[in-house]
């Protein structure tokens, strides 16, 4: 082995060793194609010149093992070397190269990248040389798969029996598709959330005012029917809150001190009446009014039949009730979504 293609062959194992190296599990695998033009013009064997300046193709395929490495193998086809040595040879160039990828992300979209490796190069079928190439280049990714790419890549030196130190320098436009789907990439996020729930509350409500009025006869504190004020002992016992005024009147017949007299006694008979029926009597106003604010015309006997009387009035007060109601209730929910790349 010559020290070029001892020196080809260190290139090679280099890449390789690369490729080994990287994270395999990680890689992606790519095809493509490329269309473009050869400038080569260098001396074949003889002082004839040889001229190679034309349309050329090629395909390829390569791993990329991250973002930044990958290995790509390509195959070309260099176009038509012309040589006027002992009459006229024309023949096509092939090369196949193999070299480490090395990119370097620009834009979310597009990067710039170089290769440098070695490549085997065939003329008129049974020339060969190894030789070293190297390229640069830049990619615009149009989505995950498929990318459009410009590069420039020079084969160095090529020597055969017919061929002395030729230089191909390729300029070419190609597409490469990219198998497989993006990996997914997960965004943990905090959303709201808004629950109905069944849960009690307290509900405030005014309980109106009662009014319970009981009838005495003439000149008496004993009251002719207690079952008036039952209404009026209910509320006081159901709430606590409560509080109640107990008035006595009379009628006009008489001195007014003593009708006075007889309004309190009127008015105490029907505390005691409540206190025994369990209302304390630190929740009670009593007052004698004496024949102040009749209701009926003391002219009459009906009239002050009406006004000999006592009267309870609750007035009205606020009150909480427990009760169930349907709330909403928000909470926070910590939640993961995939976003698909395109």
């Amino acid at each position: 082995m010559n020290i070029k293609q001892t020196k080809l062959a260190s290139v090679i194992s280099s890449a390789l060793f690369l490729a080994a190296v990287s994270n395999v599990a990680n890689s992606d695998v790519y095809v493509g194609a490329k269309y473009g033009w050869n400038d080569t013009n260098k001396d074949c064997m003889s002082d004839s010149r040889c001229q190679s300046d034309g349309q050329v193709g090629g395909i390829f395929t390569g791993y990329e093992f991250n973002e930044y490495l990958g290995l790509e193998l390509n195959a070309d086809y260099l176009g038509q070397m012309d040589s006027y040595q002992n009459g006229t040879l024309a023949d096509d160039l092939y090369a196949i190269s193999l070299a480490p990828k090395f990119s370097l992300p620009v834009t979310e979209s597009m990067n710039v990248f170089t290769k440098l490796g070695g490549a085997y190069v065939n003329f008129d079928g049974n020339q060969e040389d190894y030789i070293f190439t190297g390229a640069v280049g830049a990619e615009y990714a149009v989505n995950y798969n498929w990318k459009i790419r410009g590069e420039y890549q020079r084969f160095e030196d090529i020597e055969t029996q017919m061929l002395s130190s030729v230089d191909a320098n390729v300029f070419t436009l190609g597409v490469q598709y990219k198998f497989g789907s993006p990996a997914p990439v997960y965004v943990t996020k905090t959303i709201q959330v808004t629950d109905v729930v069944e849960g009690t509350e307290l509900v405030t409500y005014t309980h109106p005012v009662v009014l319970k009025t009981v009838q005495f006869g003439f000149d008496s504190a004993m009251m002719n029917d207690s079952s008036g004020f039952r209404e009026a002992v209910k509320v006081l016992k159901a709430y606590p809150q409560a509080k109640a005024n107990v008035i006595g009147f009379t009628d006009n017949t008489g001195p007014q001190t003593v009708n006075r007299l007889l309004s309190e006694k009127r008015a105490k008979a029907v505390a005691e009446y409540l206190e025994q029926d369990g209302v304390s009597s630190s929740r009670l106003k009593v007052e004698g009014k004496g024949d102040a604010d009749p209701v009926a015309d003391n002219h009459t006997v009906k009239g002050r039949e009406m006004n000999r009387r006592a009267v309870v009035e609750v007035p009205s007060f606020d009150y909480q009730v427990e009760e169930t109601v349907m709330k909403e209730v928000v909470r926070d929910v910590t939640v993961t979504e995939e976003v698909i790349a395109e």
